[in-house]
């Protein structure tokens, strides 16, 4: 572009830095934080509202804890094969539109769970919600990103807090229709409307225009690089680290309601509230013993986390060669 001149967007977030300066927050700024919170708050919800009626499901479709546990295990597997078109689909349709529609999708496959006749639907909707949810991670956390740049100061956490808010709610509303034994297909209907009417409002409110992430002063190496043997150990340790770190959190949501009401005969309502109180192997572990000692796998990863921990710090960075 030549010098001198600026493109819209450009002259959008100049006239945003200008308010800053002025001592406030234009009204749309906050309404395109409003609209992240929302996609957050979403987000957490669509996964959470159908985890107490696990053991409905489960035992309607009457399946093993083990087959039940590869169903939960297909997920990261569909966020594999769909997370990385979230970069090319932002380029190409902004990450409004896709965190948008990727959520869409991801909420609608609770329908194809709450209907599952089989296990097999149940591999189709966990491989669905989790391949989309991959995409709107990626997409709403860089809008986030984007909103946060513009406000000026740091507001990422908030965003993050709402998603835990509506895994709480997402799991307590689920909960109390288990308590009242609302069939598991109305609740996901209800839930689905709700949900949607909540993304499109989302959308609405979110930035409009062209992403854009330009860092004044920075250069960007490119070239080819080479996998050297400590660097590829360090990546397999973060990798393991992370899955480590997911485990932990479907451990915790996925299977408290099967285990309070195996264990402890607790109702539908109480069950539910084992997702809300605390987000393969322990499925596997559950037939082989018991799910009380295969929640054992729980701490033992955390410990392994911590182990693995050091693996997080920062390296410093190389020193510039000298030019002659």
């Amino acid at each position: 572009m030549a010098s001198g001149m600026e493109s819209p967007e450009t002259a959008h977030e100049t006239a945003h830095g200008a308010s800053h300066k002025a001592g406030r927050v234009p009204t749309r700024l906050r309404l395109a934080r409003l609209g992240v919170l929302l996609i957050f708050f979403v987000n957490g919800a669509t996964f959470a509202s159908l985890v107490p009626r696990y053991p409905e499901i489960i035992e309607r479709l009457h399946v093993s804890n083990t087959l039940w546990g590869l169903a939960l295990g297909i997920g990261p597997i569909g966020g594999i094969a769909l997370g990385w078109l979230a970069a090319p689909l932002m380029r190409r349709y902004r990450s409004r539109n896709v965190a948008a529609l990727a959520q869409i999708a991801s909420s609608g496959a609770l329908v194809i769970l709450a209907l599952a006749g089989s296990i097999e639907w149940v591999f189709v909707a966990m491989f669905a919600m989790s391949a989309f949810d991959a995409v709107t991670d990626t997409s709403m956390n860089y809008h986030g990103l984007r909103v946060q740049r513009l406000y000026r100061r740091s507001i990422f956490n908030s965003f993050h807090g709402w998603w835990c808010i509506g895994a709480v709610v997402g799991g307590f509303l689920g909960s109390a229709a288990a308590g009242a034994a609302m069939a598991v297909p109305t609740q996901t209907y209800v839930t689905v409307g709700v949900l949607l009417c909540c993304v499109v409002a989302s959308w609405a409110m979110m930035l409009p225009g062209e992403d854009r992430e330009q860092v004044a002063g920075t250069e960007v190496a490119t070239g080819r690089a080479w996998l050297r043997p400590r660097t590829l150990a360090v990546l397999v340790g973060l990798g393991l680290l992370g899955a480590l770190a997911g485990g932990i959190e479907l451990g915790g949501s996925a299977w408290s309601p099967l285990y309070m009401t195996d264990q402890f005969a607790a109702t539908p309502f109480v069950a539910g509230l084992g997702f809300v109180l605390f987000p393969i192997v322990i499925g596997a572990l559950g037939d082989a013993v018991s799910l009380r000692l295969a929640l054992l796998v729980i701490p033992l990863s955390a410990v392994l986390i911590m182990a693995l921990s050091p693996l997080l710090r920062p390296r410093p960075a190389p020193q510039a060669a000298a030019t002659g």
